[in-house]
């Protein structure tokens, strides 16, 4: 790996909650960082590159996010960035500081549910009898043009 996927990696470490297990951290973010931390001037689309080859290197999962908003039906914000087990065995390789603490997390998630990405939850929807019977007529009614 080269100096800047490097810094890259280490400040991505550097950005996530332990508790948490992923990072929210956005592109302008990071390049900010690795200006501030590690002395590296990148550009957007270097910065994009980096992450994308950590990905496709299965050192970092990313998972993309919308929302809905009013104007758009739905709207980017940044990605949810999380080191997998690679990412922390290379990190504790180079010796980066917390890499150790990291790798227990993640063994200690992979024994476990590996709930490192929020989820939204699923409601269960609950109909009324006169529903459930209004809904049975009409699927009768629809079996029977189709006859």
């Amino acid at each position: 790996m080269n100096a800047s996927k490097h810094a890259t990696m280490i400040t991505i470490s550097k950005c996530m909650k332990l508790e948490r297990g992923y990072t929210k951290v956005s592109v302008n973010k990071l390049i900010e960082l690795l200006k501030t931390w590690h002395n590296r001037n990148i550009n957007r689309r270097w910065c994009f590159q980096i992450t994308r080859d950590l990905e496709d290197g299965g050192f970092i999962r990313r998972r993309n996010r919308y929302k809905k908003t009013a104007q758009y039906p739905y709207g980017q914000q940044s990605s949810l960035f999380s080191i997998t087990l690679k990412g922390a065995y290379y990190l504790l390789q180079n010796c980066v500081v917390g890499a150790r603490e990291l790798l227990a997390q993640i063994k200690s998630l992979m024994k476990g549910n590996d709930n490192r990405f929020p989820t939204p939850e699923l409601k269960a929807e609950t109909f009324t009898n006169q529903e459930i019977f209004d809904n049975k007529g009409r699927l009768k009614a629809l079996i029977e043009t189709l006859a």
